[in-house]
């Protein structure tokens, strides 16, 4: 079996990046033959359903929000090769074990969607502190004016939001415990160092239209990565999962 697919399991960012990259991945399983790419690690079930069409494959996890379990180590195994993203992807990918060959790559940011208001992952405990924090203040989380978006998380996780944020001109406040803070820090994102700051920069940036767009500038800058950067690498792959 050959061709991209796109694994059920993705997180909402990670399916954006992953759909835009779907033309240049398609590419990839062209080119090489037999080449099959499939983005996005699998949940244990899924994994049961699909296990036989897949060994073999270029298996770009996109790993996040939360770590790994050894009951996802059976998708790791049987790919030909693997593309992490972030390197606290590729610390979660090591700690299940001996892995195929990895290639590191970064991702380029999705297609744009309207975003206005703080837009955060509901249900985290972390983000729910934060909401909590901001209601308390504030009044509920809104929902227009500025956008600025909450990062949490650990793989790619991170990465993904980032991305997803510089497509969409929303400025990032990365909230306490999430992973690869020097990493978004470069990217251009505000790092809190507790809940209540996190909600105190939240505030001004929504406040101040000037500094809401350096720092949107800024994020837009750093995410200056090209498909073709993440082509050659997921063809690297599949070049060493062919064996050839």
């Amino acid at each position: 079996m050959s061709g991209l697919h796109l694994s059920a399991s993705l997180a909402p960012d990670a399916r954006r990046c992953a759909e835009a990259l779907a033309p240049q991945l398609e590419r990839v399983a062209a080119a090489v033959p037999a080449a099959t790419v499939l983005v996005g690690l699998p949940d244990p079930p899924e994994w049961g359903a699909i296990a036989a069409r897949f060994a073999g494959c270029v298996l770009v996890p996109l790993l996040g929000p939360d770590r790994p379990t050894a009951a996802h180590a059976g998708p790791l195994r049987a790919a030909g090769a693997l593309v992490a993203v972030a390197g606290d992807e590729l610390q979660h990918l090591a700690s299940l074990g001996t892995l195929p060959p990895v290639v590191m790559t970064d991702l380029p940011a999705p297609p744009a969607h309207a975003a206005a208001g703080v837009l955060a992952q509901v249900g985290r405990p972390e983000v729910d502190a934060a909401a909590w924090a901001w209601q308390a203040v504030h009044g509920p989380l809104p929902d227009d004016g500025p956008a600025v978006v909450w990062a949490t998380g650990r793989g790619a996780a991170p990465l993904c939001t980032l991305r997803c944020a510089a497509a969409d001109r929303a400025a990032v406040v990365v909230l306490p415990g999430c992973a690869d803070r020097e990493r978004l820090a470069a990217g251009g994102c505000l790092v809190a160092g507790s809940v209540a700051e996190a909600v105190e920069i939240t505030a001004l940036l929504r406040a101040a239209p000037a500094l809401h767009d350096a720092v949107t500038r800024r994020i837009r800058n750093a995410a200056a990565v090209t498909p073709r950067d993440v082509l050659e690498s997921v063809l690297e792959a599949a070049v060493l999962a062919s064996g050839a």
